[in-house]
């Protein structure tokens, strides 16, 4: 929706509802970065994926930090999201992939 190319330090508004309230996050695009990507079970690795790397920082006390890698090859699909909480707690989780049906 920008009209360009993402920038280092553009800055992405999104929609978001929590379990405390609904309002709009700001993401700052930080870089592209080329994602190593495992596979499940220990199978062989897969080749890396691009990504654009979008960070939101805490706004208030007890917010919390989100960085998400978007892979613009699968239409910007979350493929890693690292969610940390003020006191230094942290989720990621990371697309491993889709097998055919």
């Amino acid at each position: 929706g920008l009209g360009r190319m993402l920038q280092a330090g553009d800055r992405l508004t999104f929609p978001v509802a929590t379990a405390r309230a609904a309002g709009r996050w700001e993401f700052r695009f930080e870089a592209e970065e080329l994602l190593a990507m495992s596979a499940p079970g220990g199978a062989a690795a897969r080749p890396p994926m691009a990504t654009l790397r979008l960070h939101r920082l805490p706004e208030e006390p007890h917010d919390i930090d989100l960085v998400v890698w978007l892979a613009p090859g699968l239409d910007y699909l979350p493929v890693r999201w690292r969610l940390t909480q003020d006191n230094g707690d942290w989720l990621e989780q990371r697309w491993t992939g889709a097998d055919p049906p």
